[in-house]
């Protein structure tokens, strides 16, 4: 009997062509529309991200042990890594600067569940006081991302576990720590793709500032579905809102044609 094997299309888009985020109702307000429109391109930056990520990590995991890893791939996972990262705290502080917007308990959990997300924003934004602390523990000032891969269905723990780490490696680098996956929930062919690095936050001492770092993870499979999961919830929203409801266009392209005075005489 052979293994069975999975779709390696990769995930899909978050937010459809139909989408109500892209039909918002005339009767809102400009903060509404503001609001929403940011809410769409937080989640769809954050998607495409994603989905880049999953499908760089994904050749990774395909390449034979005599093959080498291109060299472009090392920033390229990390810009991926990073853009996800800084888009999901926009959104986050979307929803925190703006509820009067929509009242709903979910946007409150979706907060809650992200908090290391912040936390790991805050570290690479001030990579200056960053650096004092990674240079006691031999981290890389950009983190590391792992992952682990399998297409195995019927035996999604065997498979492979990787970690990669950019930046040069000293003897006492520990950024090794490999992806366990027993007892965790896989996405399959790849899953819990992880950015370990350092996590920023501040607190305040007789009204003086103290910054602290600490290393923070964030599971990008975890708060991915975190963000469907609000997404949805907003799309739902959306969907009653619109009912005999005018609704705005949206994304817009404008071009204008140049020509010299020659030129226009030609046409």
């Amino acid at each position: 009997m052979t293994d069975e094997k999975v779709n390696q299309d990769g995930p899909r888009s978050i937010i459809g062509k139909d989408s109500p985020f892209r039909k918002l109702p005339c009767i809102f307000d400009k903060k509404q529309i503001l609001f929403f429109d940011g809410v769409r391109y937080c989640v769809e930056t954050v998607d495409l991200s994603f989905r880049k990520l999953y499908n760089i990590l994904f050749d990774i995991s395909k390449l034979k042990e005599e093959e080498h890893v291109p060299s472009d791939y090392f920033p390229l996972v990390m810009q991926y890594a990073w853009s996800f990262i800084d888009s999901t705290n926009r959104l986050r502080s979307l929803f925190i600067d703006n509820k009067s917007c929509i009242e709903k308990k979910e946007i409150k959990k979706f907060i809650d569940a992200t908090v290391n997300v912040k936390l790991i924003r805050n570290g690479l934004q001030h990579m200056d006081t960053s650096i004092e602390y990674l240079k006691e523990g031999s981290f890389s000032a950009w983190g590391s991302v792992g992952w682990f891969y399998t297409e195995n269905i019927s035996k999604p723990f065997h498979g492979k576990t990787f970690c990669l780490c950019p930046g040069s490696l000293t003897p006492d680098d520990q950024r090794r720590e490999l992806i366990n996956p027993l007892g965790q929930m896989l996405n399959i062919p790849v899953g819990m793709i992880t950015l370990t690095a350092v996590g920023g936050y501040k607190t305040y001492d007789n009204g003086n500032e103290v910054e602290h770092r600490k290393m923070e993870r964030c599971n990008l499979c975890e708060t991915i579905n975190d963000i469907i999961k609000i997404s949805s919830v907003l799309e739902q929203y959306l969907s009653k809102q619109v009912v005999g409801s005018n609704f705005f266009s949206s994304d817009l392209l404008l071009f204008a044609e140049l020509l010299s005075d020659e030129e226009k005489g030609k046409k």
